[in-house]
């Protein structure tokens, strides 16, 4: 089950990583004193000391225990301004990385894939939209790496709303299909986790470290860089002249200044790095369920290689973010070794296999990789000519023979669909289009709601996908919101707040709200919010003092599945008696239940993320309950999950438990 122990090996990881932040903390203060040192000795010289013994008197003093309120004063100062220096830097390394995925796709030469049917890379953007199906968030933005020989790759962001995926060509063309789903879900579980803003912030206190060993060793090397090699001689002289007297001593005192916090960074990236990658793996297993892709993909990695020749900074300093090492250090390296991930994965795998898998790979793995891209694409074909939604959803996935589960296959046998092209060339107008619901009269109020606000031509775009629209049955308007989420990404705050008070407008039109209607608005909102105000994915509140906002919660959600007081009042104890087993709060029937859930949705978003499983896990045993799973039910669920920034499973395996 995909969210099976995901709480769990997310708390044992956290857990794990309170000792690493100690240790990082005490190495920052280490790394600190050097600075700390040499801006008090610049305070001494600037108020009038003068001379190497009176620049190390006052340390003298401090170290006999005879220091003046002046020198403690200074050391106190110099304390003060190195440390606002380094968090300043942090804090404007963490805001250059905004719409990171933009900025890493320009940095290493990344290529955008699109739905276009005829991107050639189509298939890679397949497997995305699976992953982001079968987990119940938006699809992240997606980038191909030109790197043609390595197989490695990248999740990037603050939350799932902005988030951005690099794969490496070498990896979409070396990899089986199944490999490729395994390598994108290990990347999911970097974006579910909250491992890409965690990662960030580490990024960010990683450039700072590396800031002076970085400019030490670049004046250091300066006579061997290209430009210094272009100048004529009479210049190089000089400037060599320069370097000796000048550049030797400022770029050993920068290195030797910055080797703490050098090793600091190293210690973190790779204490962090290790740590979630063993849980990165553990999830895709449970996502895929296919311990043999996993264990390809990780032995192909092996054999082809994943680090970068010439990586940009930015992929150095975010190495503990990508599917596998960027550099060739053995040493503190930020990920765990292949071999140790593949036992993992499998404990009977030995050591020459690696040496074994190499010697098979050549001739045959592109000839079978070949064979399966024409097997795909003869399915993706008969998938278009027997159920064209599914294509919608899944790409060139198969489908299976018999339904697993009856909501999900009816979503995939509805024949009449929207084109494709004209919901991917105006995604918001097919985003306001899932509003209109009603009588003619209400329609063109709405119609004139969004001429007033976006314009003329945002509503003929509109009103024309309008009735594209309406031909979806009621199971496909969750799927296609899923779809037009994502174009989102590219409206700034304004655009987005805009956006948001034209939806709840138009949701209120007719005075009430529907639970799709409710989901949409959820869904936007924690998307945007997420992409404009991203903090942190979960709290530290406790189940135990969120009673009342469960009860709303289990109250809307049972009185939802079921038309009879009593099999609601059932529903409701299944589900809440195991979050709260001893006293819980009596079920209510809530008319006006809008505003109260949404209220309850905001308190439970900080609650602790074992406690967030512990919810999801309890819905579905609400839901559960009458044996039927409802559309109302099933999107209720989905903006729950949204709104708690959790993972929810496949609904077939929760309903299975």
């Amino acid at each position: 089950m995909v969210a099976t122990n995901f709480a769990e090996r997310q708390q044992r990881a956290r857990g794990r990583l309170r000792l690493l932040r100690l240790q990082f903390v005490f190495l920052t203060l280490v790394g600190l004193i050097p600075f700390t040192i040499i801006l008090a000795l610049v305070l001494g010289v600037a108020t009038g000391g003068v001379g190497f013994l009176l620049l190390m008197e006052p340390f003298i003093d401090i170290a006999l225990g005879q220091a003046s309120s002046g020198i403690v004063l200074r050391c106190t100062v110099s304390l003060g301004i190195s440390t606002s220096a380094m968090l300043l830097f942090v804090y404007l390394r963490r805001r250059s990385f905004r719409r990171a995925g933009e900025r890493f796709a320009r940095n290493g030469q990344a290529i955008k894939v699109s739905r276009r049917p005829d991107d050639p890379w189509r298939q890679l953007r397949n497997v995305v939209d699976e992953m982001a199906l079968v987990y119940g968030i938006p699809a992240p933005s997606l980038y191909l790496l030109p790197q043609s020989e390595l197989i490695n790759a990248l999740s990037i962001g603050h939350s799932p709303a902005d988030a951005a995926l690099m794969v490496t060509r070498g990896a979409v063309e070396r990899l089986k299909r199944a490999e490729l789903q395994a390598l994108v879900a290990h990347e999911f579980s970097h974006i579910l986790n909250g491992d890409m803003a965690f990662g960030i912030r580490v990024c960010a206190w990683i450039s700072a470290f590396n800031l002076c060993p970085s400019a030490g060793l670049f004046i250091l090397r300066m006579p061997w860089h290209d430009r210094f090699k272009s100048r004529p001689w009479d210049k190089k002289i000089g400037a060599t002249i320069g370097w000796a007297l000048y550049g030797i001593p400022i770029g050993t005192g920068l290195t030797l200044i910055g080797l703490p916090h050098f090793f600091a960074a190293r210690f973190l990236q790779s204490g962090l790095g290790r740590e979630r990658e063993r849980l990165a793996d553990a999830s895709a297993l449970g996502a895929t369920r296919d311990a043999a892709a996993i264990k390809g993909a990780l032995l192909k990695t092996a054999v082809y290689g994943s680090t970068f020749p010439d990586a940009p900074q930015d992929f150095v300093d975010s190495a503990h973010m990508f599917f596998a090492a960027v550099d060739v250090r053995r040493w503190l390296s930020s990920h765990p070794p292949i071999e140790e991930r593949l036992r993992a994965v499998d404990a009977g795998f030995r050591d020459d296999e690696i040496a074994e898998f190499r010697e098979r790979e050549g001739v045959r793995e592109l000839r079978e990789r070949r064979l399966e891209t024409a097997a795909i694409a003869s399915r993706e074909q008969q998938a278009h000519a027997r159920h064209p939604f599914a294509a919608l959803i899944f790409g060139t996935a198969s489908l299976p023979t018999k339904p697993a589960d009856p909501l999900r296959w009816r979503t995939f046998r509805t024949p009449t669909l929207p084109p494709l092209d004209e919901i991917d060339s105006a995604p918001r107008s097919a985003l306001l289009a899932l509003l209109f619901d009603g009588p003619d009269r209400v329609l063109e109020l709405q119609l004139a709601m969004i001429e007033e606000t976006l314009g003329a031509d945002t509503r003929a775009s509109a009103q024309r996908l309008s009735g594209l629209v309406a031909t979806l049955s009621v199971e496909q308007r969750m799927p296609l919101l899923d779809r037009v989420l994502p174009s989102l990404r590219e409206i700034d705050a304004k655009e987005a707040r805009v956006l948001q008070e034209l939806l709840s407008r138009l949701a209120l039109v007719d005075l009430e709200v529907e639970v799709f209607e409710f989901a949409l608005m959820r869904m936007v909102g924690a998307f945007l919010g997420d992409l404009h105000a991203p903090r942190a994915l979960h709290g530290n509140r406790t189940l135990a003092a969120s009673a009342n906002e469960l009860r709303v919660l289990f109250s809307v959600l049972a009185g939802r599945g079921s038309t009879e007081a009593r099999s609601a009042r059932g529903a409701y104890e299944a589900g809440l008696s195991r979050l709260l087993p001893t006293t819980r709060p009596e079920y209510v029937s809530l008319g006006s239940w809008v505003n109260k859930l949404d209220h309850a949705l905001r308190v439970l978003d900080t609650l602790q993320p074992m406690a967030k499983q512990a919810l999801v896990e309890a819905m579905f045993t609400t839901v559960r309950h009458d044996q039927c799973l409802t559309v109302e039910e099933s999107e209720l669920v989905r903006a729950i999950s949204a709104s708690l920034h959790f993972p929810v499973p496949p609904f077939s395996e929760l309903l299975a438990l």
